[in-house]
């Protein structure tokens, strides 16, 4: 089995790389890098097991790696030597366990020498491979870049200072490039040979008049020789196979070579005729790749989009079955795992061995459609079946995907592998759009994953390439004790001692900017180097538009090179420990104290530490830490691309972990949050650290949904269950409702470890029990007992989840208002019962919302109301019908709207597009024109729904509702408005049959009294955002077309009811109600009916778009006058909707306390006091 085979170098393909760079000295550099690679494709020895389905091998050996020492070879030398390494050598550690205990037992038999912690090498092949880092020394990639930038950045001492103090991980150029996914449809479906005819064809049709034309027929000429040498290297198979079929004596052996003779032969030169033929076609493709570069994270991408032609095809002719299918993808997933590569002992420290090979299913296609098909299924069956760790599953999670491959994907979680890991489609559609420009529909179609958690487009890109990692916790640690790094003494800029918060993050965020600046600059020389020393050519023949363009991928022939990185890890820590600090200097303790204790490692400080442990923590949805880390996110995310990459884009803000946690942290001192020195620091970008989460799963969620994910390329986010806590079908559906939770409140990334911790700790005793064991670590599953122990001791101490309900208390849950859980029986009585036919236009329902109440909560948007506010974002929801949007920036004016349009509502014209007349619009039923737009460009805002309907939505959440003291919202529009009433009445006496609490957002101008909103219904409604905008009616008629006298009548009616339900709720608006005295006056008002609580909420115009697409204008100044908005959620909304915070009598929130509130500040507070 792979999991047992020791890992061994294989120095073949190197013998006649070498052999080919002596032969080629004085050679244009892409047309020698090619010819180097294809003659060492052309040469390697094909290796072939009689009981294979598909062929193709990196090397000859089951878990085999290649030296590349013409990307590095210094480490290699110094290994062979037995001299010092990187200095983080001295704080990395490997795992003990599986391959790499059957290694030391092989060593011992004096055929092989051991090769840095991990790898073997054949006695024989040891002076080889001397001599060949020898030769590359001063050629490699490295020895290359190291003569560019050391002489030349000014940053070069920063740099070197950082990889000593490991504020840097150590260099990353024995393994810079993946992150990437091949064009592999363009390989299948035009062959080999089919693209090298297009090249031919480009080369005869340039006349070379420039230096730029003249390199273009240098990168053709360069992509014709890895072709050949890749078509060479597949032949060899075909004639190996044969040479197989002739000497077995089974005649099944034989007829299997044959087949697979045949089938290399034809493909992948030419394409595939079925889905076995594609398999093997694919596997070579993808192999070939693999064989280039020092791949790191490279990948297969949405296999089950571009390979299910084939497999269907295959299906509907009786060439294959579903069966055969998925012995084939379970092969796949073996040989995936075999492979293997070497590097600095360092890297292979952070790395834990992995090359982080991610398939992604699922999606969409480029038309919104679901993406998930017969094989998705086959391929999370192969993974349940075939326990290997590569390639790791990943889903692109959207609403389309059918409820059987969800089902089928959380069966797999609960195998304990760590995957299929689940991302949000639409947080990478809108961050790829702002960063690509290209149209929705293409990202739609190609959004893949490239390596761990950090998304591409698939066969556009140029890979997700870095330098390596930034230690967020020794950034920290420069800031806190005067640019000086406290474990090694080194000097990086001198900065005062900190004595307060303020001026410690001021100071982190300064460290910051440097770390991240010099790192980004000294990788862009590095990358200058590898273009003219390691340039990926078979790669960039893969990769669109490399080939039209005529430049290699380092020269920009990708279609998509914004997407180069910056990677980071720890900042969860850093907010805890500012937390920290905020909460306790100068009140308790001066920063003097804080510094001299975590210095002392808590020696003699630990009631010190007891209250540092007992602030505030990120994973809790407490706000005093995770504003924190949010505003900390954003600098980080601005700092990163404030720096162009090395092909003229913006650096692309990333965070993810791998296994540099445990290193990072070694290299640190105790922290402020009560870390102790040494510890591993915190996993991933919003993974909580070990044991800190106390408040359940739900409270994680949503201190990580406080994120705006669309700011960054990738993410993670580990959470743990105990396989009790998801058995069954009811577990599978908990694990998905959590999914759904959290994607729906715009999180990006989670993945999950289903494990026994007790089990954990007995494979860490008795690791030859358990060499198949695997667990999830970062953006990656792995083997547990060949991971470091330190890795292994964070993944044992990470919380267990359960889904019981949270503990009560924490800072957030404080702020909630009480809502009853439901009316008294007698009320019940009096709504009368349930009609669920009840029909109401609705416009929207948003599940999992966490704005709109307390806990999580479904929100259901009603479309009418009697008002016209000016600064109304959801001017969809005012009219009590359906409407038409129709957005400009995603109209391509190609007609299809107007040819469709049944009324004559659409004039047209191919300068303008289309204009609509709304008043036909209003009539008309049939919605043609939006099924005719195949660029989303039309949407409907409302539909009729039942009371049935509208309560079926409620019925996967309720059960997070409760658990978390939630339940459902009605907003709009005026959700009590006089036309919603029938449903609304309706819709509460469900929900009280049900037990679900109802809270309503209401403009308060509705009518009260029989058939209306009467005593029952107004006493079934636990919750009232009971919006009060001004004080006077005039001005209320100026601002919202209405005076106020109903709405202040409805209010002393509802006061007097139900005065514990009623929360005011203050849009403060520039111009109508920003004043002191005007908020002042509202304040007054409530006091004086005995209401205590209020909550005001900020001002912006996010929602001034959908006006346009109405065919109507916003009449409100642009921008928001009261401080940065948070990001708003999909439907727009009056502004962000917040919990009240009791300050006095009455509750309120201002921007020094929740961004995106009003920041009317103290004097307001004061007169609410």
């Amino acid at each position: 089995m792979s999991a047992q085979a020791s890992l061994i170098i294989d120095c073949e393909y190197m013998r006649h790389y070498m052999a080919a760079h002596k032969r080629t000295d004085g050679w244009h550099v892409l047309e020698r890098r090619a010819e180097c690679h294809a003659s060492a494709m052309e040469h390697i020895t094909p290796c072939i097991f009689p009981d294979e389905q598909l062929v193709g091998r990196k090397t000859r050996f089951i878990r085999g790696a290649i030296p590349l020492c013409h990307y590095a070879s210094g480490y290699i030398l110094r290994e062979l030597n037995k001299q010092a390494q990187e200095a983080q050598d001295a704080v990395t550690e490997v795992g003990t366990g599986g391959g790499f205990a059957e290694s030391r037992k092989l060593a011992e038999t004096g055929n092989y020498i051991q090769f840095g912690k991990s790898f073997l090498i054949p006695k024989e092949d040891a002076p080889f491979l001397h001599d060949c880092a020898e030769y590359f020394v001063g050629k490699s990639m490295q020895d290359v870049g190291d003569r560019l930038w050391k002489p030349s950045f000014e940053g070069a001492d920063y740099i070197e200072k950082g990889w000593k103090s490991v504020l840097y991980t150590a260099p990353h150029d024995p393994c810079p490039e993946g992150r990437i996914v091949l064009d592999f449809e363009s390989g299948l479906g035009k062959g080999l040979l089919g693209l090298r005819a297009e090249i031919e064809g480009h080369i005869k049709a340039t006349n070379v008049s420039d230096v730029q034309s003249a390199e273009k027929v240098y990168f053709w000429r360069a992509a014709i020789r890895s072709i050949d040498g890749t078509l060479a290297w597949c032949h060899s198979y075909a004639v190996k196979a044969r040479e197989i079929a002739a000497s077995t004596t089974d005649p099944e052996v034989a007829a299997r070579m044959r087949r697979i003779a045949d089938m290399v032969e034809w493909a992948p030169a030419h394409q595939p005729r079925t889905f076995r033929e594609a398999m093997q076609a694919w596997w070579l493709l993808y192999l070939a790749g693999h064989l280039e570069g020092a791949h790191l994270g490279y990948s297969p991408g949405r296999f089950d989009r571009y390979m299910y032609p084939y497999f269907k095809a295959s299906m509907d002719k009786g060439e294959i079955t579903s069966a055969e299918a998925l012995v084939l993808l379970e092969e796949m997933r073996v040989k995936m795992t075999e492979i293997s590569y070497v590097a600095s002992f360092s890297w292979e420290g952070v790395g834990s061995g992995n090359l982080f090979q991610n398939l992604i299913m699922g999606g969409t296609d480029e038309a919104g459609r679901r993406g998930d098909n017969e094989l998705s299924m086959l391929l999370v069956q192969a993974a349940i079946n075939c326990r290997t760790i590569q390639p790791t599953l990943s889903i692109w999670y959207d609403g389309t995907l059918s409820d059987a491959f969800l089902m089928k994907a959380a069966e797999c979680v609960k195998t304990g592998l760590g995957f299929p890991a689940f991302f949000n489609l639409k947080v990478y559609l809108q961050h790829e759009m702002e960063r690509s420009h290209l149209p929705l529909a293409t990202i739609r179609k190609y959004a893949a994953m490239g390596g761990c958690t950090e998304p591409t487009l698939e066969g556009m890109s140029y890979g997700i390439v870095q330098a390596g990692f930034v230690n967020h916790c020794k950034v920290f640690e420069l800031a806190m004790y005067g640019g000086v790094d406290p474990r090694t003494g080194l000097k990086f800029r001198e900065t005062p001692l900190p004595t307060s918060f303020e001026e410690l993050r001021d100071l982190y965020l300064l460290h910051l900017a440097d770390a991240i600046h010099n790192w980004q600059r000294y990788w862009n020389y590095c990358m200058a180097a590898h273009r003219h020393t390691c340039s990926l050519i078979f790669s960039s023949v893969l990769v669109r538009d490399c080939i039209g363009r005529g430049k290699c991928m380092d020269d920009g022939g990708a279609i998509n090179n914004g997407t180069p990185t910056t990677l980071s890890s720890g900042m969860v820590n850093v907010a805890n420990s500012l937390a920290a600090v905020k909460e306790l200097v100068p009140s308790r303790y001066t920063m003097e104290e804080v510094r001299a204790a975590c210095r002392a490692n808590w020696a003699g400080q630990a009631d010190m530490r007891h209250l540092m442990q007992e602030a505030p923590k990120w994973g809790n949805n407490d706000d005093r830490v995770d504003q924190l880390f949010v505003s900390l996110f954003g600098s980080y995310c601005d700092i990163v691309k404030a720096q162009l990459n090395f092909l003229g884009e913006p650096y692309d803000p990333s965070m993810l972990a791998i296994s540099t946690h445990a290193p990072f942290g070694r290299a640190c001192l105790a922290t402020p949050d009560g870390r102790v020195e040494g510890e591993q620091l915190c996993d991933g970008v919003t993974s909580p650290f070990p044991g800190t989460d106390t408040h359940g799963p739900l409270a994680v969620l949503l201190s990580a949904a406080k994120v705006d994910h669309t700011l960054i390329r990738g993410g993670l986010h580990n959470m743990k269950f105990h396989p009790t806590a998801l058995e069954g079908i009811s577990g599978s559906r908990k694990l998905l409702s959590l999914v759904r939770t959290y994607f729906q409140s715009n999180g990006f990334q989670i993945q999950f470890n289903v494990v026994d911790s007790e089990m954990l700790r007995d494979a860490q005793a008795h690791p030859e029990n358990y060499r198949d064991l695997i667990v999830r670590v970062a953006g990656f599953s792995a083997f547990f007992v060949e991971l470091s122990k330190p890795i292994q001791d964070e993944v044992i101490r990470r919380t267990e989840h359960s889904f019981t309900a949270p503990p009560s208390g924490g800072h957030a849950d404080d702020a909630v208002p009480a809502q009853p859980t439901s009316p008294s029986e007698a009320v019940i009585k009096a709504l009368g019962a349930p009609e669920p036919q009840t029909r109401g236009c609705v416009f929207d329902i948003e599940e999992y919302a966490v704005r709109d109440g307390p806990g999580i909560r479904t929100t259901v948007f009603l479309k009418g109301c009697p008002l016209r506010c000016r600064w109304c974002c959801n001017p969809e929801g005012q009219l009590f019908v359906p409407e038409l949007l129709h957005s400009q920036p995603k109209c391509r004016k190609c007609g299809s709207c107007y040819r469709a349009c049944p009324h004559g509502a659409v004039t047209f014209t191919p300068e303008n597009g289309p204009t609509f007349d709304r008043t036909k619009c209003l009539k008309c039923a049939e919605r043609t024109c939006i099924r005719a737009c195949h660029h989303g460009a039309l949407r409907q805002a409302g539909q009729q729904m039942t009371v049935a309907e509208v309560s079926e939505r409620l019925d996967a959440t309720f059960q997070f509702a409760d658990m978390s003291g939630g339940g459902v919202t009605l907003s709009g529009g005026d959700p009590l408005a006089t036309p919603h009433l029938p449903f609304v009445r309706s819709f509460v006496a469900q929900c009280a049959a049900k037990g679900i609490p109802v809270a309503v957002e209401t403009s308060g101008s509705w009518t009260f009294g029989p058939g209306c909103v009467d005593e029952a219904l107004a006493r079934a409604i636990g919750l009232y955002y009971f919006d009060v905008k001004v004080t006077d009616p005039e001005r209320h008629r100026a601002a919202t077309g209405n005076d106020n006298k109903t709405i202040m009548e409805n209010l002393r009616t509802l006061a007097r009811l139900v005065p514990e339900a009623v929360v005011i709720s203050v849009p403060v608006i520039p111009t109508i109600n920003d004043t002191v005295e005007e908020i002042t006056a509202i304040a007054q008002l409530a006091r004086s009916l005995g209401l205590g609580r209020m909550r005001l909420l900020g001002y912006h115009t996010l929602g001034r778009d959908k006006y346009a697409d109405l065919g109507r204008q916003m009449d409100m100044p642009r921008g928001r006058p009261h401080g940065r908005a948070a990001p708003p959620a999909a439907r727009g909304g009056q502004g962000p909707r917040d919990r009240p915070r009791r300050v006095g009598a009455l509750a309120a929130t201002h921007a020094s306390t929740r961004p995106g509130c009003c920041s009317l500040g103290p004097p307001v507070l004061s007169a609410l006091r």
